[in-house]
C-alpha cells in the first residue's frame, strides 16, 4: 500500500543529509525550509494547492530579491508534495478502495 507519510518521511531523511556545516549556507536553508514546510503541510490536495496559490502570490508581489529564494524553497516543497498526494490518490483509485 502507498504510504504518504512513509515517502514524506524518506524525503525529509534525504534533505537533512544536506544540513551540513561544509555546505553552501543557502543550500542548507533551503533544505531547512523544505523539512520545515513538508512537516507542517497539509496532507489534501485541495488545500496544498490553495497554499501554493497563495505562495504564488506572495511571489508576484514581492520587491525584495532576497525573499524570493525562501518562498520558492516552499513553493516546491509544496509541489512535490502535491505530487505524492496525487499518487497516492491515484494508486487508491486503481485499486478500488477510494
Amino acid at each position: 500500500m502507498y504510504d504518504v507519510e512513509k515517502v514524506i518521511s524518506a524525503r525529509i531523511e534525504r534533505s537533512r543529509k544536506y544540513i551540513d556545516p561544509k555546505i553552501s549556507p543557502a543550500l542548507v536553508r533551503m533544505h531547512e525550509i523544505e523539512i520545515k514546510m513538508l512537516q507542517t503541510a497539509p496532507r489534501h490536495e485541495a488545500q496544498i494547492q490553495r497554499a501554493i496559490q497563495r505562495l504564488n502570490v506572495r511571489l508576484m508581489r514581492l520587491d525584495e530579491t532576497i525573499m524570493l529564494q525562501p518562498l520558492y524553497a516552499e513553493r516546491d516543497a509544496l509541489e512535490w508534495l502535491l505530487q505524492v498526494v496525487r499518487l497516492k490518490d491515484t494508486h487508491l483509485t486503481e485499486r478500488g478502495i477510494v
